[in-house]
């Protein structure tokens, strides 16, 4: 049995969000059991790819599992999102679906109508529109490593891609689309 601490976790990220989380969906609900909470969110990033895990691990470790993303709209800023019910759920693979497929692999493009992110000022929609993202070629490798470069001859792994960004329009979503969601501060 586990004792409520009255205290959530609502956005935690697994280890399926690639350099933002680094642990599995069962170690997180374990955690959660262990400090006493009564819930556990996850929210990863553009995807729900640790949700049925939490669900399992969750339900083993006797708490409730709360499922979320948190969402990379075009213009930058993000919204983060919980499903309130089956419903929600449903419109949340809606909202990844429509945001992956618009864009490219790890690009999604997504636009809420009537959401506004960082690229709008006070001046509104009249304001100019940002410059693109600067993408750098990754830095040549030293000599003495060019030998045992393996499969990186011309750089270093973990570097900012060197990939245009997407282009394209965006998937556009209604907010009456996510009515079954609630939006989580700090998204």
């Amino acid at each position: 049995m586990v004792l409520s601490t009255g205290f959530a976790e609502l956005a935690a990220r697994s280890h399926h969000s690639f350099l933002d989380g680094s642990s599995s969906p069962r170690e997180l609900a374990d955690a959660a059991a262990a400090a006493g909470l009564g819930a556990l969110g996850i929210c990863d990033r553009n995807g729900l790819y640790g949700a049925v895990a939490l669900v399992h691990a969750a339900r083993r470790a006797g708490i409730h599992p709360v499922i979320g993303a948190e969402l990379d709209l075009d213009g930058g800023s993000r919204l983060r999102l919980v499903a309130r019910s089956s419903r929600g759920y449903r419109q949340l693979c809606r909202a990844v679906s429509a945001a992956q497929l618009a864009g490219e692999k790890g690009q999604p493009r997504l636009t809420i109508s009537g959401i506004t992110g960082p690229t709008t000022t006070q001046a509104g929609a009249n304001a100019p529109a940002p410059a693109p993202p600067r993408h750098l070629p990754p830095p040549e490798r030293p000599a003495a490593l060019r030998t045992t470069a393996g499969p990186f001859p011309a750089g270093w792994p973990s570097l900012p891609s060197t990939r245009r960004p997407a282009t394209g329009p965006p998937a556009v979503l209604d907010p009456a689309d996510l009515d079954g969601c609630t939006v989580l501060a700090g998204g």
